[in-house]
């Protein structure tokens, strides 16, 4: 508002031969200014097409469901490390089977311990920071273009892991991990049924519902109403 009071509406920026002011000409997106730049970006998230508003959403949602595809991950892998028999702290608990692949027997109770520190617990908390940080990253950009390479780029991030184990982990390592036969636990992967479901289920359904209404009302629709504001109070009312 400081802005187009002073600046905008300035008799010392009127085009002489047209007469307009700059708000006008800014309105009319005829200038190559920083304002017209921001203007513009403004414009188009409002009132493009596929609105970036829409878009955002879209882009939320998406994200969510992966994160969930993450958290289905870290939850199968937290039960499969609590469910291993338990061995002797010397037992190697892997043995090579009939077929000569390497396979899981058990694990004790301190490698347990470990494991589920440095294992599952780093992940559960890097995933809940990704998807926090993710849907507010993608609800509060404000040009089309960015928001689809924004997406990209999170969808990148959830692969850093397993780049960083092609670059670090030696020939023999990956070698071994892709001939490892899958862990069996001694107790079956069976849940009580609720309404039919099971419970994770239920749990994964819930927590991508709220995150996402969640994100929407908390990041989302304040970041739209202040573009819709800044667009008002640019371009909103007399512009001569």
């Amino acid at each position: 508002l400081t802005w187009r009071a002073e600046v905008g509406h300035s008799t010392h920026r009127v085009e002489e031969h047209t007469g307009e002011t700059l708000v006008q000409r800014l309105c009319a997106q005829s200038l190559w200014t920083f304002q017209q730049d921001s203007y513009s970006s403004m414009f188009d998230y409002i009132h493009h097409d596929i609105p970036g508003y829409y878009l955002s959403l879209l882009a939320i949602v998406i994200w969510v469901l992966v994160s969930m595809v993450e958290f289905r991950g870290t939850l199968r892998q937290a039960v499969s490390i609590w469910n291993l028999p338990r061995l002797a702290w010397d037992d190697p608990g892997i043995s090579i089977g009939e077929d000569g692949e390497p396979e899981i027997t058990g694990i004790s109770a301190l490698m347990r311990v470990v494991c589920m520190a440095l294992c599952t617990l780093p992940r559960a908390t890097i995933m809940v920071m990704l998807t926090h940080i993710g849907c507010q990253f993608l609800a509060q950009t404000l040009t089309l273009t960015d928001i689809v390479l924004n997406s990209v780029a999170l969808a990148f991030v959830l692969d850093l892991d397993e780049i960083l184990a092609e670059v670090l982990l030696s020939g023999t390592v990956l070698c071994l991990v892709e001939e490892l036969k899958p862990i069996k636990t001694n107790k079956a992967c069976m849940w009580h049924m609720w309404a039919g479901f099971a419970p994770a289920d239920l749990l994964r359904y819930i927590l991508a519902i709220v995150l996402t209404v969640g994100a929407y009302l908390l990041f989302l629709e304040p970041f739209h109403q202040s573009i819709v504001s800044a667009s008002l109070a640019l371009c909103g009312g007399q512009l001569d």
